[in-house]
Parts: structure tokens; sequence; C-alpha cells
């Protein structure tokens, strides 16, 4: 029996962390079966997002190695991540930045191929990435 589902972040994590017991050997059993074809599993933007931050900030894990670990998981042919093409550029940018936090690279990659390169953001690094124009928002109107 084949069916949809949305996949959670602790699902993703226990299966790249190898961290705990029972989670894990699940996790791993799920991604054979996404593989496999007995199931189609969708990862949305924000659960990306959390994994990210997960493994950055609570492991201490490179960026490079986040990013080369969620290509894996979005090369699983059972896995479904509409935003993966963006996510590509934003990973870039992302390991390229490291001041920058991914959602600061999201937010300058969804501007520059959008065409709306202003981004109002009282972060001032932004404004290093090429084509994003960072201003301040105006105390009044």
């Amino acid at each position: 029996m084949s069916y949809r589902c949305l996949i959670d972040a602790n699902i993703v994590l226990r299966h790249i962390l190898q961290d705990h017991e029972d989670d894990s050997l699940k996790a791993d059993a799920f991604f054979e079966q996404l593989e496999n074809g007995g199931v189609e599993g969708e990862i949305l933007e924000p659960v990306v997002l959390e994994i990210v931050f997960t493994l950055e900030r609570s492991y201490k894990m490179p960026r490079a190695q986040i990013q080369a670990l969620l290509k894996r998981i979005f090369a699983n042919s059972g896995v479904v991540f509409a935003g993966e093409e963006e996510f590509e550029e934003v990973f870039a940018l992302y390991v390229r930045e490291p001041s920058l936090s991914l959602v600061d690279c999201y937010i300058a990659v969804i501007a520059i191929a959008s065409g709306i390169s202003n981004v109002a953001s009282f972060d001032k690094k932004i404004a290093r990435v090429p084509g994003v124009n960072r201003f301040d928002p105006p105390a009044r109107l």
C-alpha cells in the first residue's frame, strides 16, 4: 500500500544523526520505504529551516556538511521538496556567507530571483549579497 505524508524534522534528524537507538532505526526504515516507493513524503520549507537550525546550533555541524546531508535526503526518490531548486542557491549562499543565517540567505535568493531586490532589514550583513538592496524602513511614512 502506497501513501503520501508530510515529514517532520525529527524523522530527518534521527535518520541523519543516528542518536536514538529505536527512533533512528524507525527513521532509517521509513527512508528505505520512501526510496522503494512504498511512501511518498513531502518536506516543507519550515521543516528544512528547523533541521538546519538544529544541526548548526545544537550539534555544531559545519554548513557544508549540512548542505551535503540534505542533498542526500532530497535525492531520495520518495522525498518531495517543492523548494529544492531555490534551496540549491540558498545553501550555496549559506555555505559562502557564514555570517548570514539560512533565513537571510533564503530572503536574498528570493529577492534576486523575483526581481524584488529591495529588502527591508536592520541586518546590514544581508547587503553583502550582490543584487540585494538592503534598507532601513523609515521611522514614519
